[in-house]
């Protein structure tokens, strides 16, 4: 126990952790305001997600379904933290920089794998604090809960991520086990974490829907004559959320209690079988994971002069940045495919749910075209999002490293530089919006013009947080890392951008929701906002980008 707590310990004091994000003593914003930063990055989601709980209250209360609410978030809080967990399970158990450190010293595979679990529930304790916080109060308020309701929301709290990053780290330590095998180590593990998404996604979904075909039309009518009785089949996307909705609901009599019990026992056993099969298969799989493998060949004059074609530099350099991104394994996992999991889950739930949405297009669409301004203010809050959670642009300087030197010898502009990096962040922020876009057209033929002015609306917001995230790196790059994992997931120029993006926008979606004007109106304040947000960016860009790029010493 004593090996655990100071690997524990030492493992967030050196910042293998996301809660470290990189700070050090001489860092500009104190250690202890980080996790307070990334909660106000997400202040406007947690109070859109608040107002929505007490709206969903006034309708449920009526046909005594309100206990439903917190099934349902305690699904989404689960499914969350099971999705983007496998992305930071990947990061911290096997592309952390101290794995080869750790495995000659006297410790165990469960101590080791303890120790780096317990860092990545830290960090998802101040994911989860954005659904569950604005949820359990809004919740409370509104059923006019006691203290024990709050009591046992805060053992909730601790106990929920623990399920659904065992699952996770389950499906990784197996696929990484055999992914080990191969000799190209970089690809199979690039390859290794797509087929733990997969699965994961895929075997949700596939449970959602068995679960769903498995009732039949008199069941779900006889669920709705019971009270609370929809816990139960809204908590079939996640079984074990069951138990802590029914010990709120019940908070008050011994069933509560007994749920709750019931909840942190699964989560304590599972817990310590993880530890037991992470004793057998870890080490398996992390050993040996420096090394690297190359391929030798010997090119012709005609295959050498292919490759070599004349490009302008700036094609060059954003063509550059888009293997570099790629081919990395650390940045393709954390940049790109975490990039591309809410909106493919997004899209699968529309097919899934395709039965049900072809009845409601007329109705949707006659939403969408009348309120202009306040859907295109929400196309923009995500596809704003969307631009700054992907940390592309937020440390396009910080993951040149000590290589950053090499940029200044180049016969190119340094603005072209500085474009090619800000290009590839928008680039690949637009693959998942192209992908919603067409899930959208597909599965509930919006009109042509709605399709425009949300591509126009989706393509100016990335832009926004694209120039955001440039901007903070370029003026205050973090180029000393051991890995390419710590330049972008321990890097606090994700969270300044995050935060001010969120900020912005937030204010803006809240400015659209209380402006009273006609929907075309509030669409042309918008796009005016917009447009001036760009502007403005591009500006300081083009005044102070050069120089900033010029002070930047590796």
């Amino acid at each position: 126990m004593n090996k655990f707590l100071l690997l524990t310990r030492i493992l967030l004091k050196n910042g293998e952790s996301a809660l470290s994000l990189g700070y050090k003593k001489k860092s500009r914003v104190p250690a202890v305001l980080l996790p307070f930063l990334l909660l106000l990055a997400m202040l406007p989601f947690s109070f859109m997600i608040g107002y929505l709980v007490m709206n969903l209250y006034d309708s449920l209360l009526p046909v005594h379904q309100e206990g439903t609410i917190l099934a349902l978030g305690f699904v989404a809080i689960s499914m969350m933290i099971f999705l983007f967990g496998i992305f930071y399970v990947i990061n911290t158990f096997y592309f952390a920089n101290d794995i080869e450190t750790l495995l000659p010293m006297p410790l165990t595979s469960a101590q080791i794998m303890g120790a780096k679990f317990t860092t990545v529930v830290l960090y998802e304790y101040l994911v989860e604090a954005i659904i569950f916080m604005p949820l359990v109060i809004a919740y409370g308020i509104k059923s006019g809960s006691g203290i024990l309701f709050y009591l046992y929301s805060i053992l909730i709290f601790l106990a929920i991520p623990i399920l659904p990053l065992i699952l996770a780290s389950i499906i990784v330590m197996v696929i990484m086990r055999f992914t080990n095998l191969a000799k190209n180590k970089d690809r199979m593990r690039v390859i290794g974490g797509m087929i733990a998404v997969v699965l994961a996604v895929g075997g949700n979904f596939l449970f959602q829907y068995y679960s769903r075909r498995s009732m039949s039309a008199e069941q779900l009518q006889e669920l709705f004559l019971q009270k609370n009785s929809l816990i139960h089949l809204v908590s079939s996307l996640f079984p074990t959320s069951r138990f802590p909705a029914e010990a709120l609901v019940h908070s008050t009599n011994l069933q509560g209690l007994a749920n709750l019990a019931i909840f942190m026992g699964i989560s304590l056993i599972t817990l310590i079988i993880f530890l037991f099969l992470a004793e057998a298969i870890y080490l398996k799989g992390v050993i040996g994971i420096s090394e690297t493998h190359a391929k030798r060949k010997a090119y012709s004059q005609e295959e050498l002069a292919s490759l070599t074609k004349e490009s302008s530099p700036l094609t060059a350099l954003l063509l550059k940045e888009l293997r570099f991104l790629f081919r990395t394994p650390a940045y393709f996992m954390n940049c790109i495919l975490s990039n591309l999991l809410l909106p493919v889950v997004m899209v699968i739930a529309f097919i899934l749910n395709s039965g049900e949405l072809s009845k409601l297009p007329d109705l949707l669409l006659r939403f969408l075209e009348g309120n202009t301004g306040f859907v295109q203010s929400i196309v923009f809050l995500f596809s704003v999002f969307l631009g700054s959670a992907n940390n592309i642009a937020a440390t396009a300087i910080s993951r040149e490293g000590k290589n950053f030197y090499v940029n200044k010898y180049l016969p190119v502009p340094y603005l072209t530089h500085i474009w090619a990096k800000l290009l590839s962040g928008v680039i690949i922020s637009l693959i998942p919006i192209i992908l919603v876009i067409a899930a959208l057209i597909v599965l509930i033929h919006p009109s042509v013009l709605f399709i425009f002015l949300s591509s126009m609306t989706a393509v100016l917001g990335i832009l926004f947080a694209s120039l955001v995230g440039v901007l903070i790196d370029l003026k205050y790059p973090k180029l000393d890392w051991a890995n390419e994992q710590r330049a972008v997931k321990s890097n606090i120029n994700g969270l300044l951008s995050l935060l001010l993006n969120s900020l912005i926008a937030g204010l803006t979606v809240f400015m659209m929701f209380r402006l009273d004007v006609p929907a075309w109106t509030g669409y042309i304040v918008l796009l005016g906002l917009t447009l001036a947000y760009n502007l403005i960016l591009i500006w300081i860009l083009a005044a102070k980008g050069e120089k900033w790029f010029g002070q930047i010493e590796a």
